[in-house]
Order: C-alpha cells, then sequence, then structure tokens
C-alpha cells in the first residue's frame, strides 16, 4: 500500500479491494469447495444413481427434483453460506480489534471510511458471488424450470440474507472493541430478541379473557436474528415482510456505519465498546427476558392467590434482572467498574417489565370490559365450539355473519354475561393463567360497527362454566336461529373448487353429552369416534371421484339439509378438507376441513359408495392388505397361463380377477391392479397369466426384503355390496396350460382368503 501513495482515492481503494481477496483466496477456495458439494454434486450422483437403475431413469430423476428443489439448497447450501458469511465478516472487521492492526492499518494512505467500506464490499462479493455461480449451476441440473424457479427463489433470499448477515456484524464490529465481544453480540441478540417477541405475544393472549389469539408472521421473531432469517422468508409467513425489513434495516446499518466508522477512535480496539448503543441493546433485552421469565414462573408458587402471584413475580423479576446485568457487565467491562451506571439500566428494565405486566393484566388499556352497544354494530359473527378461517382474496369467508337486530342484541347480552363473571383482584387479572373446559364450549365473537372498525373476542371453555346456565340459555336462542345453522359448515360455503381431498370413514357417535345441551360444533370430528378409514382420496389422482362425491352431497345437503347423527349411532362419513393451495399445508387462513355424516337419507351419496364398493366389507378387508409393490411401470409376465372355472354360485356375467400371492400372505399388487386382470374364454372359464416375480424382484426389493415367490394365486368377483372368493389356490410345481376348478366350499368368511375355502383340482386345460 505504501507504493500506491501518488494513487486516487478510488484507486486505492481499488488496490485494497483486489488485495483484501487475495489475501482470503484459500478460504474462498474452500468456500467454493463446500457449496459445490452440498448442491451440484448432490444432484450430480442422484443422476448417476437414477442412471444405472433399471425402474428409474431420468424421468424419476426430473419428477423427485421438482419435489426437493425448494428444500435441497435449504440445507447444507444455505448453512455454508451463513457461515460463511459469519466468518468472514468478523474476520474482515476484526482488524478494528486489535491495536496493532488499528496502527498497521491505520498507515495506510486511505481514509477509515474508505477503509471500512472496502473491507465491507470485499466480504460481500467472497460470499456471493460463489454461492450466485454455484447455485445457478444447481438450478440448471434440476433439469425442469420448478426447480429453475424455486432454485433462484433460494439464491434471491439467500443474496438478502447475507447482506443483512454482514451489514448487522459490521455495524455491531463498530461498536464493539474485542472480537469476543463481537461474537457474544451477535448470538446474545440473535437468540434473546425472539424470546422477547414472544413473551410480548404469548402472554397477553395467556391472561386477558376474550383476546383472540392472533398469529404473527414468522419473519418478524427474527428481525434481529440474521442468521435464521432466510428460513422464516423462506418457509415462514410474512416472506415479502421479512426480505423488505433486511433490505431496509441493511441500508439503515451501513448509513449508521458510515457516520460512525469516522467517530470511532483507535485507543477502543482491545477495549469494553467503542460505542455503548449495542451494549445497552442486549442489556435491555436480556435483563426483560430473564427477568420477566424468571418471574413469571416465580408467579407460580402465589398459587391461586393473585395477591401473592403478584409478590413473586415482583421478587423474582428484581432478582433475575440484576443478576443478568452483572454478568453482562462483568462479561463486557472485565470487572466492576461503572457499574453504577447498570443500577440505572436495571432500574428501567424493571420499570418496563412492570408497566408491560400491569397494563396486561389490567386488562389491555379497556379491551377487557369493552362491550360495544348493540346500537353501534352493524353486523356480528359468533361461534360456538371449534372456529377455523378460510382466506379468499384477503376475506375470511368462513367468518359469516348477520344484521339481524334480535341476534346482534343476543350476542352483545352473551358478552356482557361473560364479562361480569370474569375474577379480578382490585381491578387486575391473575398472573397465573386460567385454562378449563373443552374447546366446544368456547364462543368465539366478531363485531363489524357502523364506523368500520372490527372487534374480535373468544373466551374457552373455563369463562364460559364461571357462568354456563345463563350464557347456554341466551346461546340457544342464537343456535337455534337458521342462520347459526347454515355457518356451522364449511360445505355451505367455500366454493367446491378449493376442495383438496376426501377421508371416507365409518363413525360410531359419541354419547356421553346431554343430547339436551347445545356445544355448538355438531359437525365436528371429535363428536364421533373413527372405526374404520376406508379411504382416501386426493387431487389430482382422484379427481373425478372427488367432484362426484361433491355434487352428490351438494344434491343431499340441499334435500335434507346436514345431518346430525344420535348418541351411539354408526353412520359413514366424509372427512372433507379444503386448502387455498396444495402447498398450504395446515396454515391458518389456507386451511379449512368439516366432516359430514352420511345417512340413508343421502341417497345420491349413499350409490357413489355402493357403486363404488366401499359398502362392500370384504372388498375393504382385502384391499387392505399387505402388498409387495405396486406396478407403476406396466406389466411384466412370466407368459405362463393358467386357466379358472367359475364355481356354482359366481356371477357369469360379472369380471374375474386374481391376484398372485407370495410365502408370508403377501399379495403381489393391490387387488385392482392391472396385473389382476383375466381374460374372458368362455362362458365358465377364464384365463390368468402368472406375473414374472423375478423382475419384481429385482425392481422392487428393498434391503432386508425376501424375494417374492408365487406360491399361489386367489381369484376373486368384486361386487357392490360382496364378493366371490376362491381362497388361496396353491400352484402346482407344472402350472402352465393348467385348470382348475373349485370343488366343496370349505369356508365362507372373507377373513380366510389367505386359506383354502374351495376343495380344488388342477386338470390340463383343453381347448
Amino acid at each position: 500500500m505504501e507504493n500506491n501513495v501518488g494513487l486516487s482515492g478510488r484507486k486505492k481503494a481499488v488496490a485494497l479491494f483486489k488485495w483484501s481477496l487475495r489475501k482470503n483466496l484459500p478460504f474462498s477456495i474452500a468456500y467454493w469447495i463446500l457449496l459445490f458439494l452440498s448442491f451440484p454434486m448432490i444432484e450430480i450422483f442422484a443422476m448417476i444413481v437414477c442412471g444405472t437403475q433399471q425402474n428409474l431413469g431420468m424421468e424419476s430423476y426430473i419428477k423427485d427434483m421438482k419435489e426437493v428443489c425448494e428444500y435441497l439448497p435449504a440445507i447444507f447450501f444455505v448453512a455454508f453460506a451463513i457461515i460463511f458469511s459469519i466468518i468472514m465478516a468478523i474476520m474482515s472487521f476484526s482488524y478494528m480489534h486489535n491495536k496493532r492492526s488499528v496502527d498497521l492499518f491505520g498507515s495506510y494512505p486511505i481514509s477509515r471510511r474508505t477503509l471500512f467500506f472496502v473491507r465491507y464490499f470485499s466480504t460481500l462479493v467472497l460470499c456471493i458471488v460463489p454461492m450466485i455461480i454455484i447455485g445457478s449451476v444447481g438450478a440448471i441440473l434440476g433439469l425442469s424450470d420448478v426447480a429453475l424457479i424455486e432454485s433462484f427463489k433460494v439464491i434471491g433470499i439467500l443474496t438478502v440474507t447475507i447482506i443483512g448477515n454482514v451489514s448487522f456484524i459490521a455495524m455491531i464490529s463498530l461498536c464493539c472493541g474485542t472480537v469476543a465481544d463481537v461474537l457474544i453480540s451477535y448470538v446474545v441478540i440473535s437468540a434473546i430478541y425472539p424470546i422477547c417477541v414472544l413473551i410480548g405475544v404469548l402472554f397477553p393472549q395467556s391472561v386477558i379473557p376474550g383476546l383472540a389469539v392472533s398469529e404473527i408472521p414468522s419473519t418478524i421473531l427474527t428481525f434481529l436474528s440474521p442468521a435464521a432469517s432466510f428460513y422464516t422468508c423462506k418457509f415462514g409467513s410474512g416472506s415479502g415482510l421479512g426480505i423488505a425489513w433486511w433490505i431496509c434495516l441493511s441500508v439503515v446499518l451501513m448509513a449508521a456505519s458510515f457516520v460512525l466508522c469516522k467517530q470511532r477512535k483507535a485507543e477502543s480496539a482491545q477495549n469494553a465498546f467503542a460505542f455503548s448503543i449495542v451494549e445497552i441493546i442486549i442489556k435491555f433485552f436480556t435483563c426483560f427476558a430473564t427477568g420477566f421469565g424468571v418471574g413469571y414462573m416465580c408467579s407460580f408458587l402465589g398459587d391461586d392467590s393473585c395477591k401473592a402471584q403478584y409478590i413473586w413475580f415482583v421478587v423474582g423479576t428484581v432478582i433475575a434482572v440484576m443478576t443478568a446485568n452483572l454478568l453482562l457487565h462483568l462479561v463486557f467491562h472485565r470487572g466492576l467498574s461503572k457499574f453504577k451506571s447498570s443500577l440505572m439500566e436495571c432500574g428501567v428494565v424493571f420499570v418496563c417489565i412492570m408497566a408491560f405486566l400491569l397494563i396486561t393484566t389490567s386488562g389491555g388499556l379497556g379491551y377487557l370490559q369493552r362491550v360495544p352497544d348493540k346500537e353501534d354494530v352493524q353486523k356480528v359473527n359468533i361461534v360456538q365450539g371449534n372456529t377455523q378461517s378460510f382466506v379468499i382474496d384477503g376475506k375470511d369467508v368462513l367468518a359469516s355473519y348477520t344484521d339481524d337486530a334480535n341476534i346482534i342484541s343476543d350476542v352483545c347480552e352473551v358478552h356482557k354475561l361473560i364479562t361480569n363473571s370474569l375474577d379480578k383482584h382490585h381491578g387486575f387479572l391473575p398472573i397465573k393463567s386460567r385454562y378449563g373446559g373443552s374447546d366446544q364450549e368456547s364462543i368465539s365473537i366478531k363485531y363489524v360497527l357502523k364506523n368500520g372498525k372490527t372487534i374480535s373476542r373468544k373466551y374457552d371453555g373455563y369463562y364460559i362454566a364461571r357462568n354456563t346456565k345463563d350464557i347456554m340459555k341466551k346461546m340457544s336462542d342464537i343456535t337455534s336461529t337458521k342462520y347459526y345453522s347454515q355457518v356451522k359448515h364449511p360445505f355451505y360455503i367455500i366454493p367446491y373448487k378449493y376442495i383438496t381431498d376426501m377421508q371416507i370413514s365409518k363413525y360410531v357417535v359419541n354419547g356421553d353429552a346431554d343430547e339436551e345441551e347445545i356445544y355448538g360444533d355438531d359437525y365436528a370430528v371429535k363428536a364421533g369416534q373413527v372405526t374404520d378409514e376406508v379411504d382416501y382420496l386426493s387431487k389430482p389422482e382422484n379427481k373425478e371421484l372427488i367432484n362426484s362425491f361433491v355434487e352428490a352431497l351438494k344434491k343431499d345437503v340441499e334435500a335434507n339439509g346436514m345431518y346430525i347423527p344420535k348418541s351411539y349411532e354408526k353412520i359413514w362419513g366424509i372427512s372433507v378438507t379444503y386448502r387455498i393451495s396444495s402447498d398450504d399445508g395446515y396454515d391458518a387462513g389456507g386451511y379449512a376441513g368439516g366432516l359430514i355424516y352420511i345417512p340413508e337419507a343421502y341417497t345420491n351419496t349413499m350409490k357413489i359408495l355402493e357403486d363404488k364398493g366401499y359398502l362392500n366389507d370384504a372388498y375393504n378387508f382385502v384391499s387392505e392388505c399387505e402388498t409387495y409393490t405396486y406396478n407403476e411401470k406396466g406389466k411384466y409376465l412370466s407368459g405362463k397361463k393358467i386357466y379358472f372355472t367359475l364355481p356354482e354360485g359366481w356371477d357369469k356375467n360379472k369380471e374375474v380377477q386374481c391376484v398372485a400371492v407370495g410365502d408370508d400372505e403377501t399379495m403381489l399388487t393391490e387387488i385392482d391392479n392391472t396385473l389382476t386382470k383375466c381374460k374372458k374364454v368362455s362362458d365358465t372359464v377364464w384365463m390368468y397369466e402368472i406375473p414374472d416375480d423375478d423382475k419384481y424382484t429385482q425392481l422392487y426389493k428393498e434391503e432386508n426384503d425376501e424375494d417374492f415367490v408365487t406360491k399361489g394365486v386367489v381369484f376373486y368377483q368384486i361386487g357392490k355390496k360382496d364378493m366371490n372368493i376362491s381362497g388361496l389356490i396353491t400352484l402346482p410345481e407344472k402350472h402352465d396350460g393348467q385348470q382348475v376348478t373349485l370343488g366343496k366350499q370349505l369356508k365362507k368368511e372373507y377373513e380366510n382368503f389367505f386359506s383354502n375355502m374351495y376343495e380344488y383340482n388342477w386338470t390340463k386345460f383343453n381347448k
């Protein structure tokens, strides 16, 4: 650098930038290698495996990549990039934390500000450029548009994350005097901040009765945790908010660094803090989290005495705040110097904790007792029992409102009955959470006022139980209305196009509750016990059948209403699931479900159940038995043919099917597989070609699996409500061209189909 004294400021910066890149070349090479191994190399291995496996091929590779492309780079590739950015950022700014390095870099013919930002941008280049190049190679190797798009999404979010991470560490490095302080500050802020956010969200919801549980975007939890921000931005809620936050925060941090890097004194190296802002933030968050957490746990020592809970809370908070502050002071200042100033910090934190506590336990600044005047209410929604939400175009369609004046008056009265029954101690709620009663007893209320404001409340079973008789009497007036009967089930409200899957099952309805008591959600799955899960249907595989059920249910519900079964009634049921998209999982607002009971009066739906064999107990039993494989590639046949003579009582006009059975009572395929089809030879004779079990063993054998060897066969006919089953027929050693004829029936129960159900005789087939 001394040889560059005559260069312009810009050229000096470029020279230092190049020197920084060369200096970190060994680390950069290791970084390139790790990135390549963690993403493209995995794809190359997958290609080789798929290419060498007979039953896979590149089609299978492309299909698998479409499914995992969102997650594959997010495991090791992202982790390596984030870890490397932390290491490089700390190394790049460590020159400020060593007096010798400060003197050395200070002798360079370049300003402090230029030096700082050259190091900053060289770190970004070292971290981001290899990630983008290797990530792009991995995206291309996905061999599909889906993989390309998802991989570049990962690259984009990761770029923002790395910039935020480096900016965060750069700012901390400016404020700290040692590398150890930088590490401690980074880890403590990243870990404690989410805890403080959770305290601020969860504690009021656990204490204030009626406070509707709200889900905050998960990205808020990582607003000061840069290393974890990628995962909340990519897989959590509020992705756009998280990305925008880190872009803006990076700009703010760099602006602050631009100002502070000029003011930082060289003497700050190897001392405590050059600027106290980071120390203050760490102490505040840490003392708040530990003080409130320990105080809250100590409040449980007060048991059911509200006064004792507050006393124990104060004792625990004071001890925790003082201890946490003392420990942090010892770490940052290497002793007790200037500890008196820390006592003032303890006082500020204690005041903040008590203010937060008292605002919450006093009812949230009037939130607790507020019941709107019925004259001010434009419309209302009330739900007793389980509640769901389903948001379409920003509107929760399950929140069905009514402007009926009588219902509005009754809802306000129910709300007043609940608030009047709440227990308080000199105007303050207990710190210890009150939970009790079932969710079936809970009541959710949403008002839309004439001024456009919305008020939401949800009271759990504990608060309902305190005044059950009066509340339930008033609720019975509401639940008996036509409005209420039509807002309870999603089938009435959510468009059918959002149905993604159905579960067809048998139920027996619970009989524990008094039938005269109203518990609101009469259609909930909890109201019945599943005795048999018969079939699961999902889109797009079963799209036509699901649509058929929807049309049938629509006709039956319109004609008969939503059926509410009696206690102990055995009945069919279809559990319907709605999702905004197939990727929404169980996210609030994107998922809903409802159970529809199917009585005999639902003739259209019962006809589909009958036509598809669901009412056939034998079919349901056999189809659930273990199979060796499900053939997805085609039919692999041995060329050996056997013939079957229809016995007396079997239907000559109905198709005959046959399944190969192994030694361990395992069927080769499912009973509806194409391999089970038989060919009709005459009115009474059907031909079946034996599958090539060697071929299937090669294709589908897994580790520790036995080779599949065909022991025998089972012939059968599937009816609407029953099955004709031959039982196990053992194959003779030379069975090609042989014909089997059944004799006397030995067993009738379909559960015995793996054993001999008929006497039988093998003879040579004559055309």
